[in-house]
């Protein structure tokens, strides 16, 4: 064991003593070459300055910097440290040098997440600044040059001065100010880095050509937006990359997330999650995602679209799919879709004059859909539907799984409306419901009163139900015109009409049904007019009855000639007559 004397302590603390304790601003300082340059990722990458950030050249002081006077050995020094943006702002900074921050705004010292925002500037004199600093990334300082944030790497919201205060801060300028940069610049990344809560925005933002744009942070929207969303591009937008966008809509009227207009190309995004995506009944809205079909191929090229992965919680619809005019294979694909408490999972609608919509391609694909507790009208007092269509066309939707609990309740219709080329091959519904389908006219208002519409060449096939539903399958009209050259392929469990097809369904000549009945053990196939409403699925208990369908069977004049023609016990033949006879 190592002991001291009293000599040796003595000389410790007349050590201790010649020492300079060093200030905050001075740790500040010497945190602003290496650390906040080092956050940055930029380290003088483009001054010509490598190495790292022990190598670093010293830096002015914040004093010297806003008061005059450099140091005995700053003289030289080729940067300029700052707390913040605004203390840099005061300084009088030679055209030629560097400018750090350790944080965009003061006062990071009180808070859990220590500095943000931290950059480095390039200070340039007016007359080499290409139009008007923004004042978010770039700034006037206080002798009039221009502090030009270093942009290699791509944009940083902190940087632009964005909070992440939860929606009390409107930080929309700050954002939509990134994505003019990256106009200006031709394209590049603008990212939502995390600030400790959302970026509140009151506007859409609007992107341009060549952008990547997205997360990990959250956008909150705080007051309706131009276009009732989150993030749209300009008409005609091209090649651009969301990443990763989180949307709070607050239940702000009307608002959802992403917007994807017509004549959009080549947009391609990664994850999108939206909630709290309120109705309104005026503004309608409240769309997660919003896709428009339709690209003028002279004009634009291919659409070229695709999204990943949707994620939709508490919203009046998960994905809506508009239809429109350049409609041939100009729509999206969609990998998959999850929603939680939505009004509605995806809904196609018809945009423009005219139905059904051109087009004999698929305008919207989308591979699977994951929904839980949906489809209940909660904004309108009228039938609704999880899955709804108001003229929607040239649209397939592959498998889905709807489950909803007891406690949730029965809703409307798994399928509701008029469609026109659409295709939903495959899915599992677990809940009740008045109708799986109803080919009755959909439309976003309290009371329906025009039925002018029809549903046109489509398959809802390979659809299983379990839970109880009053029918299978019913339409508004008996004309055979509301529902034509469409199939129909249901598995059903509780239907407590017992009918197999409503009155008005059973009128339909060219509907061709393949139903199977849990509750009866029945499989009942063929023309919904040759199917019939009177007979009951209980009438085909333990039995496969296929309507309509055709028997080639041998001729025999009788039994005994039909057991010299090699005919076996239980086969069918008819006799030179036509009539049909089973071999005994």
């Amino acid at each position: 064991m190592t002991t001291k004397s009293n000599d040796d302590i003595a000389r410790t603390m007349e050590a201790d003593a010649d020492r300079r304790t060093l200030s905050r601003r001075e740790v500040l300082a010497s945190l602003s070459v290496a650390g906040a340059a080092a956050a940055a990722g930029l380290l003088f990458g483009e001054g010509g300055y490598a190495g790292a950030a022990g190598s670093a050249p010293p830096g002015h002081s914040v004093m010297s910097a806003v008061y005059g006077g450099p140091g005995p050995d700053e003289c030289c020094s080729p940067l300029y440290c700052f707390d913040n943006v605004a203390e840099m702002k005061l300084a009088d900074i030679p055209a030629g040098k560097l400018a750090s921050t350790v944080s965009y705004y003061a006062g990071w010292a009180g808070t859990p997440l220590g500095p943000l925002g931290g950059a480095l500037y390039d200070i340039i004199q007016p007359a080499d600044f290409s139009g008007t600093p923004d004042g978010f990334g770039d700034h006037v300082l206080a002798n009039g040059n221009i502090a030009v944030l270093r942009k290699t790497g791509g944009l940083l919201a902190t940087r632009y001065g964005a909070k992440g205060d939860n929606g009390a801060t409107n930080s929309y300028p700050q954002l939509q100010a990134m994505a003019l940069q990256l106009k200006k610049q031709g394209g590049g990344t603008a990212v939502l880095d995390w600030a400790g809560g959302a970026y509140g925005i009151g506007e859409t933002i609007t992107l341009w050509n060549n952008t990547t744009f997205g997360g990990p942070n959250w956008l909150k929207i705080v007051a309706q937006t131009t276009y009732d969303a989150a993030v749209t591009g300009v008409p005609g937008v091209k090649n651009v990359h969301i990443t990763e966008l989180k949307v709070d809509c607050g239940n702000v009227p009307a608002q959802g997330g992403l917007y994807l207009r017509r004549n959009h190309t080549e947009w391609h995004a990664g994850s999108i999650t939206v909630k709290n995506a309120a109705h309104d009944k005026s503004r309608k809205g409240g769309r997660a995602v919003t896709c428009e079909a339709g690209v003028n191929p002279s004009l634009y090229g291919g659409r070229k679209a695709v999204i990943a992965s949707i994620i939709a919680i508490d919203c009046y619809m998960a994905l809506c799919l508009a239809g429109g005019t350049y409609q041939e294979d100009t729509g999206v694909v969609v990998h998959s879709v999850v929603a939680e408490r939505c009004e509605t999972v995806i809904g196609l609608f018809g945009n423009t004059a005219g139905y059904p919509h051109p087009g004999s391609k698929m305008q919207h694909v989308v591979h699977q859909v994951a929904a839980r507790n949906c489809g209940k009208s909660v904004k309108y007092s009228r039938p609704h539907g999880a899955f709804v269509s108001d003229r929607g066309s040239n649209v397939r939707i592959g498998s889905f799984s709807l489950h909803n609990d007891p406690e949730y309740g029965a809703i409307g219709s798994l399928l509701m409306g008029d469609w026109s080329n659409v295709v939903i091959d495959g899915g599992t519904f677990i809940g009740d419901c008045t109708n799986l389908i109803s080919f009755t006219r959909f439309f976003e208002a309290d009371t329906i009163t025009d039925d002018v519409f029809a549903t046109l060449s489509s398959e809802f096939v390979g659809i299983r139900h379990i839970g109880t539903c009053t029918n299978a399958v019913m339409a508004s009209k008996s004309d055979d015109l509301k529902v034509r050259d469409t199939e129909l392929g249901l598995y059903t469990d509780i239907v407590t009409s017992g009918l197999v097809l409503t009155p008005a369904m059973a009128a339909k000549t060219t509907v061709y049904c393949k139903f199977k009945s849990r509750q009866h053990n029945a499989r009942i196939e063929g023309f919904a007019n040759v199917i019939g409403s009177a007979s009951l699925l209980s009438d085909y208990a333990n039995a496969a009855v296929v309507y309509g369908m055709t028997v080639h069977a041998p001729v025999y004049a009788d039994d005994a000639s039909a057991g010299a023609g090699s005919l076996g016990a239980g086969r069918v033949y008819r006799t030179p007559t036509g009539e049909a006879r089973v071999k005994l």
